[in-house]
């Protein structure tokens, strides 16, 4: 089943091509949000990162801007 969530992605804001597009923040870290779509037959399983979840499937894990209660209501 595959189910649409937003892809969290984080970055180191040294990259100059912050500076260069107007995006100057405080924060050592910029993370980046993109939509998209989550086979849960995939998932082998997950943990509580902040407010978001780090799901893991074989070979790799993400964040995903969804809390940890509301994922596994979708994937258990």
């Amino acid at each position: 089943m595959k189910v649409p969530v937003s892809f969290v992605f984080r970055e180191e804001q040294t990259d100059p091509i912050y500076r260069q597009i107007g995006i100057e923040m405080d924060a050592d870290t910029v993370e980046i949000i993109v939509d998209g779509y989550l086979d849960l037959d995939k998932v082998i399983g997950c943990s509580e990162f902040y407010e978001m979840t780090h799901v893991y499937c074989e070979g790799h894990g993400f964040l995903i801007d969804l809390p940890l209660e509301e994922f596994k209501n979708l994937w258990m």
